[in-house]
């Protein structure tokens, strides 16, 4: 439950329109409920009230029922009134001129009206009355940067009405990266909009353009409000350039993070280029419902279940269909039912192997062994697969046993109660009590050991995780080894949120390293911080949220991410990686936009989705591609590598439809 709980919580990124070259598929969006049309969204605070005089703007006979009325204050005063036709536009006390409005410009604007709800607000770049009549809004209050962002697009129309599209206001970022066959150019407007162009060759050829989704935007207009402008050369043949607004002057750090803020959004809007240029996949099999099984060791046969309309209609309630057991030859490509084995619920059986040819079917009746595809029956057995996983309950060298057990529940707090015992006596050496809201779901062990003497409990509601030696007791570690003056409450009134911690654990008792991540209101998580136990060393890190346990498996790299909206919707996340040693070092992007991510058992390579319909295949950390395809209509994820790493099997399906398939996709 602690991985999957973390896996899922994504909220504030990129909000990325549909104005990649490539269309995307839109899935089926939970409209955020409208309040009444006739009482209009009022943002709290005095700064964000509109003038009286902005809302009783006259409206000219040829701007009907304008969507934005903006006004900018000042010598002289400016105003423009804009709809999806025109825009009428110049001094606040002379006749507007008005003309249509460009088709870039309306494209814009249409994204403004499929998200937010109407509001009136003074902003840094004047009063804006933004009136959303559009039935299909998602209807989400623009929080104060959004409201920001569209009086500056009101502003930068204006100008345009008036002086023409040249005079209209230059990007307040750039950012370029060249290389021996490589020119990548980015440049980020303070409208919110942004535009990613290959520039090889010496030419701009467009990539794709979006709309900064709210983090964004609050990170850009920060820098620019507070930064002089400057242009900066840095590592990775990067150059930046910001047009500030302010005083002070850009550290190296500052630039740093700019360069990895331009490098991710990068990758973003240029998906659509890539995702154009992919080969369509053909799947392996169809069928209503599939469940990835397993590989044989050798790769050489795939085993899934796949369900019949009549097992549909048979499906248990809250529960997956049931299927048939499959086997496929990836050599042929020919398979063949096992309709011995017909499962009531997905899951609810599993295909494990002896050796390349011999598979174990364990079911709810027993376990059963035999090979694919052969006239024989699969026959009882009592041999199973040896697992090669090592027991979680174990302290590393084998010599301790964590035990987790729920004692009490009460006014929704549960409580636990971990014992640390040796194994070969049985002696208890060490007992903690803690407890957790009830809301968080199933704890199983708790936590995990960190060295051969040392236990992670991972979150408790009132002490933060607690990192107990089998000796020595429980040590707070958000106060004691994160150096906190406060542990944060999950109570909406306090901090809104619970802060845990993960570890990547080591042999040796002062080697390990652990990583905050946040449990609750995900707007109000602090960043990421980093212990080394080795030298009590504390990092604060530039992302606030962790991919699963925030480290590789092996323990090597930190991974951490920032979400990606698309639409008004959470498409995916930025990955982020960087050595665990490596302090202060450079931060790779090693996935777009990514879905889903999976790797194989060796860590050296990574598989993820994006946009549901594209697969990519690539190295790890370094990103070198392997393959990308596109899956049609089937929104896919990753299901498993083969043992010899020479195929890729997804599996995923039609939204809304009964209509499941599976992809085999071979390393080119």
């Amino acid at each position: 439950m602690y991985l999957h709980r973390h896996l899922a919580i994504l909220l504030l990124g990129l909000l990325l329109v549909a104005c990649n070259n490539q269309p995307q598929a839109t899935p089926t969006l939970q409209s955020t409920a409208r309040p009444p049309a006739a009482t209009p969204t009022q943002p709290a605070g005095p700064a964000s009230t509109a003038s009286p005089g902005t809302a009783e703007q006259t409206t000219p006979p040829a701007v009907e029922r304008p969507i934005i009325q903006w006004t900018a204050g000042g010598q002289p005063c400016q105003t423009a009134l804009i709809n999806l036709e025109s825009v009428a536009a110049g001094g606040c006390e002379t006749e507007l001129a008005t003309i249509p409005l460009s088709d870039q410009r309306r494209t814009e604007l249409a994204a403004f009206l499929a998200i937010y709800y109407d509001f009136q607000a003074n902003t840094a770049a004047g009063q804006v009355l933004f009136t959303n009549s559009s039935p299909n809004s998602l209807g989400k209050v623009a929080e104060p940067a959004e409201q920001r962002m569209i009086a500056e697009w009101a502003r930068a129309v204006a100008v345009e009405a008036q002086d023409g599209p040249e005079a209209a206001p230059g990007p307040a970022l750039a950012w370029r990266r060249e290389g021996d066959s490589l020119c990548q150019d980015l440049v980020v407007y303070l409208t919110g909009w942004a535009t990613a162009s290959s520039c090889a060759g010496g030419g701009l050829e467009r990539l794709g353009s979006g709309q900064l989704g709210l983090e964004q935007l609050e990170q850009l207009y920060a820098v620019v409000d507070d930064l002089q402008s400057f242009t900066a050369e840095m590592a990775g043949a990067q150059t930046v350039t910001l047009a500030g607004q302010g005083r002070n002057t850009a550290s190296a750090t500052l630039q740093e993070e700019l360069g990895r803020f331009a490098t991710g959004l990068f990758a973003v809007l240029a998906a659509g280029a890539s995702q154009a240029a992919a080969p369509q996949a053909e799947p392996f099999a169809t069928a209503p419902f599939i469940t990835f099984g397993s590989w044989s060791p050798d790769g050489a046969w795939l085993a899934y279940w796949a369900s019949s309309e009549e097992d549909m209609a048979n499906q248990e309630p809250a529960a997956s269909p049931g299927g048939t057991l499959y086997f496929a030859n990836v050599a042929d490509g020919e398979s063949c039912a096992v309709p011995q084995f017909t499962t009531r619920t997905a899951f609810s059986s599993t295909v494990s192997w002896i050796d390349d040819n011999t598979a174990v079917i364990v079911t709810p009746d027993g376990a059963f062994s035999g090979r694919p595809c052969q006239a024989e029956p699969f026959a009882a057995t009592d041999t199973l697969p040896v697992s090669t996983l090592p027991d979680p309950a174990l302290s590393p060298d084998g010599r301790l046993r964590a035990t987790t057990t729920q004692t009490a529940s009460a006014d929704g707090v549960l409580t636990f109660e971990t014992v640390l015992a040796e194994v070969n006596l049985g002696q208890t050496l060490q007992n903690v009590t803690w407890q957790i809201d009830q809301r968080l779901g199933e704890y199983g062990l708790g936590g995990q050991w960190v060295s051969p003497e040392q236990f992670l409990v991972r979150e408790t509601l009132d002490e933060g995780p607690l990192l107990v030696h089998a000796t020595e007791g429980a040590t707070p570690v958000l106060t004691e080894l994160f150096g906190l003056a406060e542990i944060p409450s999950l109570a909406e009134e306090a901090e809104g949120y619970l802060l845990g911690a993960s570890a990547a654990p080591d042999s040796e008792s002062n080697s390990f390293h652990l990583l905050t991540y946040g449990v609750g209101l995900e707007g109000r998580f602090p960043p990421t911080l980093l212990y080394h136990a080795e030298n009590d060393q504390v990092e604060t890190l530039p992302y606030r949220k962790s991919w699963g346990s925030g480290f590789s498996a092996d323990g090597q790299w930190l991974l951490l991410y920032e979400p990606v909206f698309n639409e008004g919707y959470e498409s995916g996340a930025n990955l982020w990686v960087r050595g665990v040693e490596d302090v202060g070092g450079a931060w790779q992007l090693a996935a777009a936009d990514a879905g889903y991510l999976l790797w194989p058992e060796d860590g050296s390579e990574v598989a993820y989705s994006q946009r549901e319909t594209t697969i990519y295949w690539q190295s790890f950390p370094g990103g070198e591609p392997v393959g990308v395809w596109q899956t049609g209509e089937y929104w896919t994820i990753p299901a498993a590598f083969s043992p010899d790493g020479r195929y890729l099997a997804t599996v995923g399906n039609i939204p809304g439809l009964n209509n499941y398939a599976l992809f085999l996709l071979e390393r080119p």
